[in-house]
């Protein structure tokens, strides 16, 4: 049977170079990249989020109008998009 103590114990286990032995101020560096990252991830989803919404109310506006000359800017703005 494998006695896993003894397989520890006789490792090398190298430590040097790991995160924790490097000091407080990469734990700061580490945080402030963290959060800096998770803010342009939300910023993202918020952008896109509200985009849709946007383009959602738009598009319930365009077929809630009536009027003939809203059609020509349906017109333009399908000619704009078709081009993107």
């Amino acid at each position: 049977m494998i006695n896993h103590h003894d397989i520890t114990q006789k490792q090398e286990l190298k430590f040097g170079n790991s995160v924790w032995t490097k000091g407080w101020w990469t734990a700061v560096y580490g945080t402030i990249l963290s959060i800096a990252y998770w803010a342009l991830v939300l910023f993202g989803f918020q952008s896109y989020i509200t985009r849709r919404l946007f383009e959602a109310l738009v598009g319930y506006y365009q077929k809630t109008t009536p009027e003939e000359w809203y059609d020509d800017i349906k017109r333009i703005v399908g000619v704009q998009l078709a081009s993107q």
